[in-house]
């Protein structure tokens, strides 16, 4: 290590500088055998800056990149391969022993640097040389999630839910561990009192809030804000407990008006009619819910006029947009799914044939997919729904399996109808109810069964006045996977497989579009009870290589409701969560839903991405102001953090001149401050005072060369009397800035200089 640079005073002789002694250094310790700089960057989920051992396949590589390669003011560049791969080769600049400047290319608009508590930042600097490996992590603040996260789901409790009934005491919005298993605990996170039925869920990391979307299913009664109610429900900081359940926001007539039956009791052990509500499921309320990513606009659906709208949740302020008919024939389309994705907003829906004579009229049935951005919707996938897919009811025979899917039906209709005083009937409707995507850009769609929620569970027929026999429906719906198989396109699964895939034989068993069915672990009891187990609502953890979805029997206990984890990358079960991979919620009974989609969505209680600032000070030898290969860093260094006066904390640059202050939790070093609590938005003020050995006889090289956002190599700080300053605004969660660089140079750069010393520049 170079501790000390002497220059002596001598008449007519320029001063040795740093730069010379460190470049003959390496020249000295030049090695001509074989060497090239390799590298690796991935998308890191869990925002700890490394690839984890056991989430590898999971936390894939991050393909398509630019790499430079810089020696001076020369570079070569190349890119990372599909895997997130890059290499240089042991030829020109990039040969063993030159010392480099690596620095990454820009990153797609939704992407951000991930740690560099793992890897390292976007600029590094290595020696060329056998053995060198670079990596660097990149991530989406919208797909972070904590090691062990919760989820969220709603519950659907017969009955009108007036405030202090048996109805309404009951719990609508629950909590529970992502990998629960077999019957786990939960929390109550909302009473039916406070806001009826609801289906569209999403949680704002930022505030610790859960939005909820009112519902139209028969015998369950809306909320005090009606059909066009958005609740809001505060959380407690650790997530286990709610603070406030409020009305956030109210449609009012244009979601439609309540067909519930007045009569409609407040209790969940007596039946009900409720004939007004069977046909209005689907076309009253709202859907989906989701947050762009700044949380600051939420998007849902109005079913009642088939609008997208977006509202901005500092003022409440709506806009809509009608979303328009892929091509139906018999009917219109009726949009649900919602979601935000990479500064898009996906909306999905199905013709529903509704209009169509005979149930057995498919022409023109399908889903649809259309993406959406500066108020202009594109169709991204489109399928049709009249292929054969998995049975309802695997154990019957004939039309009675209910092997493909009916038009939307006003009228009561059954292919199934067995029983005496307790009645089974099926008759399935797809409805597109929510949309997630893998972590290579694929789309899991979530395909509901409508019958549920207009048939319900231990409830009168409807329209039939002198029938008291009570009917429950079984009501599955599936989970399917779109590949991104042409850029800005997604095709539907075929025959198992996706993007021309090899498809298992577990997946070639199936039924589904083009025979077979990617998600094979989608049944109860291996398939020998029912082919299909969804209700349509899904979530997916990125980096965990599952995604969680409501289910019939999720544990094959029948008559049952809960939820259910699929792997991604081959459809199967989470065997890890049992034969199944499922937690089960509630049991057959009075008070249960049956086989009669009992829950609505399910997402995760997903805390804000940590934020991190900061990187390097180096010693900038020829005073330009930018980070040279080859030029030191500079070790012990004390960098303070202030906001406003207030000293948050102080950190000491590394052997690499980096030091580093972040939000996240986690073990903490000298140079790398955890734990911090700092806020997005709020300025703050980095300060390096000038009065410590390590700047003894320096002084800041030239500062702000390079423009906003590509300053990733020139000096940040200014002079300001004794100490150095950077003032800054903090980004959003997760968007790291690793930019803050502290340049220094000599104090004396005349020819004739007094003797003076630099004190801790380690060699590279």
């Amino acid at each position: 290590m170079l501790k000390k640079l002497l220059v002596m005073k001598k008449p007519h002789m320029q001063p040795v500088r740093a730069i010379s002694f460190f470049t003959l250094f390496l020249l000295l310790g030049l090695n001509t055998g074989s060497a090239q700089v390799r590298g690796l960057v991935f998308r890191d989920f869990n925002g700890n800056g490394s690839r984890d051992s056991a989430s590898i396949g999971y936390e894939p590589g991050f393909g398509g990149l630019e790499v430079f390669a810089y020696s001076g003011m020369t570079s070569v560049s190349t890119v990372t391969d599909s895997s997130g791969y890059f290499s240089f080769p042991d030829s020109g600049l990039t040969s063993a022993g030159y010392p480099l400047r690596i620095q990454f290319g820009s990153l797609p608009s939704y992407l951000y640097a991930g740690s560099a508590g793992g890897s390292g930042t976007s600029v590094q600097f290595v020696t060329a040389g056998p053995g060198v490996m670079v990596t660097y992590s990149v991530q989406d603040p919208a797909e972070y999630c904590s090691p062990s996260p919760q989820v969220m789901t709603s519950c659907f409790v017969a009955g009108n839910p007036d405030a202090g009934s048996q109805a309404g005491q009951r719990e609508v919005l629950i909590g529970l561990d992502f990998n629960a298993m077999d019957s786990p605990p939960h929390t109550t996170l909302a009473l039916a009192e406070e806001m009826g039925s609801v289906w569209g869920l999403i949680f704002q990391r930022s505030e610790k809030k859960i939005f909820s979307a009112a519902f139209m299913k028969r015998h369950v009664g809306f909320g005090p804000g009606g059909p066009g109610a958005i609740y809001v429900t505060q959380l407690s900081q650790d997530l286990q407990s709610p603070v406030s359940t409020d009305l956030f926001f109210d449609f009012g007539l244009s979601a439609g008006p309540d067909p519930h039956d007045a009569d409609l009791p407040n209790s969940s052990l007596f039946a009900s009619r409720d004939n007004g509500a069977y046909d209005a499921v689907g076309k009253v309320g709202l859907g989906g819910l989701t947050l762009s990513t700044d949380e600051q606009i939420l998007y849902t659906i109005n079913l009642h006029n088939r609008r997208l709208y977006q509202i901005t949740l500092a003022t409440k302020d709506t806009i809509s947009y009608a979303v328009p008919d892929p091509g139906c024939n018999l009917g219109p389309f009726r949009p649900f799914a919602v979601k935000y994705y990479r500064n898009k907003v996906y909306v999905g829906g199905v013709c529903t044939n509704e209009e169509a004579v005979l149930p057995t009229d498919t022409t023109g049935f399908a889903a649809a997919v259309f993406v959406f951005q500066n108020g202009v919707f594109t169709p991204v996938l489109n399928f049709p729904l009249t292929y054969k897919k998995q049975a309802s009811s695997s154990d019957f025979e004939g039309v009675a399996r209910a092997e493909y899917w009916r038009p939307w039906t006003s009228i009561y209709r059954a292919d199934r109808e067995t029983g005496s005083e307790d009645r089974v009937v099926i008759y399935p409707q797809p409805w597109l109810t929510d949309i997630t995507f893998d972590v290579d850009g694929a789309m899991i769609l979530g395909i509901r069964d409508r019958y549920g929620d207009q048939m319900g569970y231990k409830n009168y027929k409807p329209f039939d006045e002198s029938s008291f026999d009570l009917y429950s429906a079984i009501s599955p719906g599936e989970i399917l996977k779109a590949g991104l198989c042409t850029p800005g396109l997604w095709t539907i699964e075929q025959n198992g497989a996706v993007c021309g895939g090899t498809p298992s034989a577990s997946q070639t068993a199936q039924e589904g579009p083009g025979g077979g069915k990617y998600f094979y672990g989608d049944q109860v009891a291996q398939g020998l009870n029912h082919g299909l187990s969804s209700m349509g609502g899904l979530s997916h953890w990125p980096g965990s290589g599952k995604v969680i979805m409501t289910a019939i029997d999720p544990t094959d206990e029948l008559n049952t409701g809960g939820l259910k984890r699929l792997l991604t990358r081959d459809g199967g079960p989470d065997n890890g969560g049992g034969p199944a991979g499922g937690a089960l919620l509630y049991r057959e009974g009075a008070l249960s839903y049956g086989k009669a989609n009992g829950l609505g969505d399910v997402e995760l209680l997903c805390e804000a991405a940590p934020i991190e600032i900061g990187n390097r000070a180096w010693f900038d030898s020829n005073q330009n102001g930018l980070q040279d290969s080859g030029e030191p860093s500079i070790a012990d260094l004390e960098i303070q953090l202030y906001q406003g006066s207030e000293l948050l904390a102080s950190a000491t640059t590394d052997e690499k001149g980096e030091y580093y202050f972040s939000t996240a939790t986690g073990a903490q070093t000298t140079s790398r401050r955890m734990g911090l609590n700092l806020r997005p938005g709020t300025t703050y003020s980095l300060v390096i005072p000038m009065n410590q050995s390590a700047t003894e006889n320096l002084k800041a090289s030239p500062a702000d060369l390079l423009s906003n956002g590509r300053d990733m190599i020139d000096n940040d700080f200014n002079q300001t009397g004794s100490q150095l300053v950077l003032t800054f605004t903090l980004g959003k969660a997760g968007e790291n800035n690793h930019s803050f660089d502290a340049g220094f140079a000599l104090l004396c750069d005349s020819p004739i200089c007094i003797p003076y010393s630099v004190r801790k520049i380690p060699a590279q």
